[in-house]
Parts: C-alpha cells; sequence; structure tokens
C-alpha cells in the first residue's frame, strides 16, 4: 500500500491516483455530473436520516425516564 508521505520524496515514481483511491471513502467510477449530483444526494439523505434516528431515540429515552421519575414518585 502506497503512503502519501511515500510521494513526496521528489523523483519518485508514485502514482497519485492509486494513493487516492485507498485513501478515499468513495471511489465515483464516471465522469458524469449527474452521478456526482447523485452521491450527494444520497450522502444528504443518509445524514438526514441518521439525524432523525438518533432525535427519535432521544426522545423515547426522555419520554421513559420521565415515566420512571414520576411512577417513582407517586409510588
Amino acid at each position: 500500500m502506497l503512503m502519501p508521505s511515500d510521494c513526496l520524496r521528489p523523483y519518485n515514481d508514485c502514482d497519485y491516483l492509486q494513493v487516492a483511491k485507498e485513501n478515499a471513502d468513495i471511489i465515483i467510477m464516471d465522469d458524469n455530473f449527474s452521478t456526482i449530483v447523485n452521491v450527494a444526494k444520497w450522502g444528504r439523505a443518509v445524514y438526514v436520516n441518521i439525524q432523525k434516528f438518533v432525535q427519535f431515540q432521544l426522545k423515547v429515552n426522555v419520554v421513559a425516564l420521565m415515566l420512571n421519575f414520576v411512577s417513582a414518585c407517586l409510588s
């Protein structure tokens, strides 16, 4: 595996594209701009869904905590 520090030395036969591919989270295989737009939309949708899930879990846990507190106070 090539490391970016290996490519910093002058006159090194390093394949910079290979280093970028190894260190990238997502590799887009074509140069079509619509593909880049779709990837950005997909990433935002995943992020929004994670946010909604965390908010839901937080609300459920707060309600459960409140119910436990109220039931402990009443008994």
